[in-house]
């Protein structure tokens, strides 16, 4: 059968709409970011509100992760999407989007345009979570998710008034079993607190509001406290949302929790256990679904798979909304534009000036539709 040239620029057309997103590699910049005197380290301080609200962006972008959908389209998960306005809209994201940390995402990805968004949210995470005390797992970061910056749906992000049925489904659906979502979503609220205006987990001031004894240290007294809480009417309970009152109810949790506290004798060893267990399941959240590239620590990887590649390339296209006062998106004489702060290069090592993005979602879709309809027309 032959095929003409109509029917070349219409599969031209539908390829070009369907092009899957580049995966970077920008070893060089992450192993430079996730050290501990790095630009992004110092960006976040001490474990305060920037820290905490980038621990809680990493699961508030991935909840919506469905590891039984067919296709990625559907399968929502980390991919930047809490950037967009939806998602960074919803009532249970206000503290984020308030505390400014969607903005600072948003500035951080233009700044840093060689690494995915979605990427920087994980390795961002890692950071915060040394930086507050937690298990340093930037060892074990690897780079390579791609970005969405398309709504998921929203009504699959668990909230503090879910039955507990619905945090069965909700956590069943995202491939979790029922000590490691009790490990990751109580074992979270070791830091922060409750904005009492809102009900909705917080990270400005904690007390005396405050999920723990220790809001701004990563640790096992979120359990220590709700152990010793039952015995010592000296020792606040912790703040428990609805939510993680149902969790900690459910049969087989009073152990895990035991466990987590320990006893007088055996504190520190349970604090050990409990951050061991917390860094398996915040590795298991920030790799699933993606295929990803080799860790920071070059572990099971030659030489030849740690050299940078597509770093010019890692995020598709950046909304025009994003770029705030002092940035600009010029023209670029490779075809794109060059998203750069105004009157300087990019902030990446990549060798080029800036990054030179793919074009926008509606551009490419425009595009296509210019080759289907070009083909509909040719040689008629």
């Amino acid at each position: 059968m032959r095929v003409g040239p109509s029917a070349f620029v219409v599969v031209l057309g539908l390829a070009f709409s369907a092009a899957p997103p580049v995966r970077g590699y920008n070893y060089t910049l992450l192993k430079e970011m996730a050290g501990t005197n790095s630009k992004l380290t110092n960006a976040m301080g001490t474990c305060g509100a920037m820290a905490i609200g980038w621990v809680r962006t990493v699961f508030h972008d991935f909840a919506t992760f469905d590891a039984n959908a067919t296709s990625a389209e559907h399968r929502g998960g980390l991919d930047a999407s809490i950037l967009t306005e939806t998602e960074a809209n919803i009532d249970d994201n206000g503290d984020i989007r308030g505390g400014g940390n969607i903005q600072f995402f948003r500035t951080w990805a233009l700044q840093h345009p060689s690494v995915s968004a979605t990427d920087w949210i994980v390795l961002g995470g890692m950071v915060a979570l040394r930086i507050c005390g937690g298990p340093d797992l930037t060892p074990q970061f690897r780079p390579g998710r791609v970005d969405s910056f398309k709504a998921n749906n929203i009504e699959l992000l668990p909230n503090k008034d879910m039955s507990l049925d619905a945090i069965h489904t909700a956590f069943k659906r995202m491939n979790f079993t029922q000590p490691e979502y009790l490990t990751l979503v109580l074992g979270s609220h070791s830091l922060g607190g409750v904005n009492m205006t809102s009900g909705s987990p917080g990270f400005g001031k904690y007390p005396p509001h405050s999920f723990d004894s220790t809001p701004s240290v990563f640790d096992n007294n979120y359990f220590v406290n709700a152990i010793a809480s039952k015995t010592d009417s000296k020792v606040l309970s912790p703040y428990w949302l609805p939510s993680d009152d149902k969790i900690g109810s459910e049969p087989g949790a009073a152990a895990l929790i035991q466990s987590y506290a320990g006893t007088t004798s055996s504190v520190a060893a349970a604090n050990t256990l409990f951050k061991d267990r917390y860094g398996t399941v915040f590795m298991k959240m920030v790799d699933m679904g993606h295929t990803l590239g080799c860790p920071l620590s070059g572990a099971g990887c030659t030489a030849a798979q740690l050299v940078d590649s597509n770093i010019a390339n890692s995020i598709s296209a950046i909304p025009e909304s994003w770029i705030p006062a002092g940035y600009q998106s010029v023209p670029s004489p490779a075809g794109g534009p060059i998203i750069q702060l105004t009157g300087t290069a990019s902030a990446d090592k990549t060798g080029a000036a800036s990054h030179v993005a793919e074009p926008t979602i509606a551009v490419r879709t425009l595009l296509s539709a210019f080759f289907v309809c070009l083909g509909s027309v040719w040689f008629a």
